[in-house]
């Protein structure tokens, strides 16, 4: 679905309307993920001075084959039960699930994915929060990321920290099982639940 902005381009000045996707539909695009993943569904460009402008605002990413809705939030655009009440306005299908993100633009991204290659995200997101408070004992990462290799099997995570270069870390396939196996029963007692915010 897409509705149209009225955009100003921060070189030139110019203003312009565009269309702008507030939802993405994976089987209404041919199951295409390619506008996602090169970020040209939130782009826009400047029909003056050629100039690209990003708009990141509240999304809806939706997958009828899989039954997946997610919905991000962008950071500060308000609370949790906001967030919440605006995602238990509708009535969804009883074996669909539905997840929240709230946070930076590539969580979402993120979140595609781990459902896209049938990775369980609730035990990604146990695994990342570990790495951090376990081994790194650090509030400082504000960002962190599975990182795949060209076949989409996850080879590591990337951590961004304040003020220090990113760090790496290798993804250990049996320790993200043991997090499925300790995450099994409660993923599918939640059909609806948050990302874990750094």
């Amino acid at each position: 679905m897409k509705k149209t902005l009225q955009l100003v381009c921060p070189v030139c000045g110019h203003h312009f309307s565009d269309e702008h996707y507030s939802s993405y539909n994976l089987q209404e695009e041919n199951g295409d993920l390619s506008k996602i993943l090169n970020d040209s569904w939130i782009k826009h460009k400047c029909p003056k001075c050629n100039s690209e402008i990003s708009v990141i605002d509240t999304m809806v990413f939706h997958d009828m084959k899989k039954g997946l809705m997610i919905y991000y939030f962008p950071e500060n655009s308000g609370t949790t039960e906001i967030h919440e009440s605006f995602v238990k306005k509708y009535n969804y299908p009883s074996n669909y699930t539905i997840r929240i993100v709230e946070g930076k633009y590539n969580d979402f991204k993120e979140k595609i994915l781990l459902f896209e290659y049938g990775i369980n995200d609730y035990a990604v997101e146990l695994y990342k929060k570990d790495i951090i408070l376990k081994k790194y004992k650090t509030n400082d990462i504000y960002e962190a990321h599975l990182l795949f290799d060209k076949y989409s099997i996850p080879q590591g995570f990337v951590m961004y920290q304040k003020d220090s270069k990113p760090i790496i870390e290798r993804f250990d396939a049996n320790e993200y099982e043991s997090y499925v196996e300790k995450t099994m029963k409660l993923s599918s007692m939640l059909r609806v639940h948050y990302s874990l915010i750094l």
